[in-house]
């Protein structure tokens, strides 16, 4: 999965050269990101810190994400977010701020 990852940022940043995209990781991740940075391709390693990640996340214009913890840092900090998550998951938070208010889709 962090291939698949890295080849959609990669494509990304190569389909859209206007925008940053940054790969987030944390420090004792045993799958660190090792990407080729360009100008517009970043990796972000949090350290140990919460307010560097809440810093880091309140700087986002838009989030694309798996079901992490940044996910809900980002939806405290209100940030604009696509969070592909499977159903099953989706419907434990029905009734909170990640119910399909403007239409969405679980896998």
């Amino acid at each position: 999965m962090p291939r698949q990852w890295i080849n959609l940022a990669q494509n990304l940043a190569l389909t859209y050269p206007r925008y940053l995209f940054v790969l987030l990781n944390f420090k004792h991740n045993t799958l660190q990101i090792n990407i080729d940075e360009s100008k517009n391709l970043k990796s972000f390693v949090n350290d140990e810190s919460i307010a560097s990640l809440f810093y880091f996340s309140s700087k986002l214009d838009y989030l694309i994400s798996v079901d992490t913890g940044q996910v809900h840092i980002c939806d405290i900090l209100q940030v604009p977010s696509l969070v592909l998550i499977h159903e099953i998951v989706a419907n434990r938070f029905g009734n909170s701020s990640y119910a399909n208010v403007g239409g969405g889709i679980a896998i």
